[in-house]
C-alpha cells in the first residue's frame, strides 16, 4: 500500500504528542509537586527517551516497534481517522479545561517562587506578585494564606510593624478582586473551609492601615483612599457571603477597625458596632442549623466570642475610669463573668478542634484578644500591644479575674505561644522542610 510520509510522520508526531499531554496532564493532577518544567519539559522527555531507544533497548523491542509501524502503515485510513478524531477532543477539552490545567501551572509555580525565597522559617519577604497572582487564581485554597501569615507574623515577632503593615498593604493591593469574586462567588451558599474571601476581610484592616501617623496632614488622604478600597472589598463580602456568618463577623470586626481608623484621624465613626453584633447574633438564634453549625465550627466562632469579651472589658475599663466604686459593683461583677464565660467557651472549641502538625485556621493567635492575657501572664511581652496590657492591667479586678483564669489547670497549654501557634500557620511542628512538605500534599488534594 502506497502510504504518503506526511501522513505516517503526521501519525505517529500525533501519538508521541498525546503522550506528552497525558503526561502532563497525569502531573498536574495528580503530582503537582513535582511540576517544575510544564509541557516543554514532558515533551522533551518524551522525545528523548524515543530517541534514545534505537540505542538502548534490546533487538527484540525495535521488532515490536516495526511490527507497530507495519500496521499502522497497513491502516494508515483509520489510523489517521482516529488522530483527528482525537486532536479535535484534545483541542476541545483543552479549551474548557485551560483556565484550570495552565492555572494550576501558574498557581504552582507561584508558591515555589515564594517558597523558595524563604517565606517559612525566617524573618523574610516573599514576591508578593507571586502570591497574589497565584491567590487570585485560586482564591479558597490554604497555601497563600498560611505562607503570609507565617512571613507577616514573623516580622511582628522582629517588632516590625511597619515592615508588617508594608506587605499585607503590598499583597492586597497587587489582589486581583474582581478575579477573586468571580472565582468564590460560585460557592455562595456553602463556601469553602479556606475562604478567600473572608481571609480577605481578616487583614484587610492591617494592610490599609494608614502609614502616616494621625498628626500627619497625609493621614487623612490615606485614610480616604483605604476606605474605598476597603469599601469594595465590603461589597464584595456581603454579595458573595451574605447569610455566611463567619464572613459576617468578620465584616463585623472590619467595621471596628475603620471606626478606630476614623476615631485616630479626628473623624466620627461610619458603623454602630453593637446594633452589627445584634444582627449576628440574631442569626445565631435563628432557623439556620446548617449555618449556625457551620459557623460554631470555624474560626469565626473564636473571633466572636473574643471579640464579645474584649468589649465588655473595654466597657469595664472605661466606666471604672469615670465612676467611683465601679469596679466592685454587682454590674462590674456580671460584665466580668460574662467575659470570662466568652474566653473559657473560646478556649474549648480550640482544644476541641487542634490537631498539632495541621493548619486548622489560616489566622495566627495574634488576632485574639485573649492570646495577649496569656502573653502578659507569662511575660511575654514582645508579642503584646501596649493597649492590650493596659486592657488587662488597667482595672486591679480584671487583672486578678484574668491571672487566676490563665492559671487553671484545664488551660496549661496556653500558657506559652507554643499552645496557641498549635493548628495555625506558625505550628512549631510545620518548622523546617515539614511546612514544605505539607504544602506538597495539600497540591494534591483539594482542588
Amino acid at each position: 500500500m502506497n502510504v504518503l510520509p506526511g501522513s505516517l510522520f503526521f501519525v505517529l508526531a500525533s501519538q508521541i504528542l498525546f503522550v506528552g499531554c497525558f503526561a502532563y496532564t497525569y502531573v498536574v493532577y495528580f503530582q503537582p509537586d513535582k511540576l517544575v518544567g510544564g509541557t516543554a519539559s514532558i515533551a522533551a522527555a518524551v522525545l528523548a527517551i524515543l530517541a534514545g531507544a534505537y540505542k538502548l533497548l534490546p533487538t527484540n523491542l525495535l521488532d515490536v516497534f516495526s511490527s507497530y509501524i507495519g500496521s499502522v502503515v497497513d491502516k494508515i485510513g483509520y489510523w489517521l481517522a482516529a488522530t483527528l478524531l482525537v486532536w479535535i477532543a484534545l483541542v476541545a477539552g483543552s479549551y474548557e479545561m485551560r483556565s484550570d490545567i495552565f492555572g494550576r501551572l501558574l498557581y504552582v509555580r507561584r508558591l515555589q517562587e515564594a517558597i523558595g525565597q524563604g517565606a517559612l522559617d525566617r524573618i523574610s519577604l516573599p514576591n508578593t506578585t507571586a502570591l497574589a497572582s497565584a491567590f487570585s487564581t485560586f482564591p479558597n485554597r490554604r497555601e497563600v494564606p498560611v505562607l503570609l501569615a507565617r512571613s507577616s507574623r514573623l516580622l511582628i515577632q522582629a517588632g516590625r510593624p511597619d515592615i508588617f503593615r508594608s506587605f499585607q498593604h503590598s499583597f492586597l493591593e497587587k489582589v486581583d478582586l474582581d478575579q477573586v469574586v468571580s472565582n468564590t462567588c460560585r460557592m455562595r451558599a456553602h463556601p469553602p473551609r479556606h475562604d478567600g474571601l473572608t481571609f480577605l476581610a481578616t487583614i484587610a484592616a492591617e494592610g490599609y492601615w494608614p502609614s502616616a501617623p494621625p498628626s500627619d496632614p497625609n493621614y487623612r488622604v490615606q485614610l480616604q483612599a483605604s476606605l474605598e478600597k476597603l469599601k469594595t472589598l465590603i461589597e464584595a463580602v456581603k454579595k458573595c457571603r451574605k447569610g455566611v456568618l463567619e464572613a459576617e463577623m468578620e465584616l463585623v470586626k472590619l467595621y471596628d477597625s475603620i471606626n478606630d481608623m476614623l476615631t485616630s484621624g479626628g473623624l466620627p465613626i461610619q458603623y454602630d458596632i453593637k446594633a452589627e453584633l445584634t444582627k449576628l447574633e440574631q442569626a445565631l438564634s435563628g432557623p439556620n442549623q446548617q449555618a449556625i453549625l457551620d459557623f460554631w465550627q470555624s474560626h469565626g466562632a473564636q473571633d466572636y466570642l473574643d471579640f464579645r469579651a474584649y468589649m465588655l472589658l473595654d466597657d469595664l475599663k472605661t466606666r471604672y475610669e469615670r465612676e467611683n466604686n465601679f469596679e466592685n459593683s454587682a454590674e462590674a461583677t456580671a460584665m466580668m463573668s460574662k467575659a470570662l464565660s466568652h474566653f473559657e467557651t473560646l478556649l474549648l472549641l480550640r482544644q476541641s478542634s487542634v490537631r498539632p502538625g495541621d493548619v486548622i485556621w489560616s489566622t495566627p493567635p495574634f488576632k485574639l484578644t485573649l492570646f495577649y492575657a496569656f502573653m502578659i501572664d507569662a511575660n511575654v511581652r514582645t508579642v503584646v500591644w501596649d493597649d492590650q496590657v493596659e486592657l488587662f492591667t488597667r482595672v486591679p479586678r480584671v487583672q486578678r479575674s484574668v491571672q487566676e483564669f490563665a492559671n487553671r489547670k484545664v488551660f496549661d497549654e496556653f500558657r506559652s505561644a507554643r499552645g496557641w501557634y498549635a493548628g495555625t500557620p506558625l505550628d512549631s511542628n510545620l518548622n523546617g522542610s515539614a511546612l514544605t512538605d505539607k504544602i506538597n500534599a495539600w497540591l494534591k488534594l483539594d482542588w
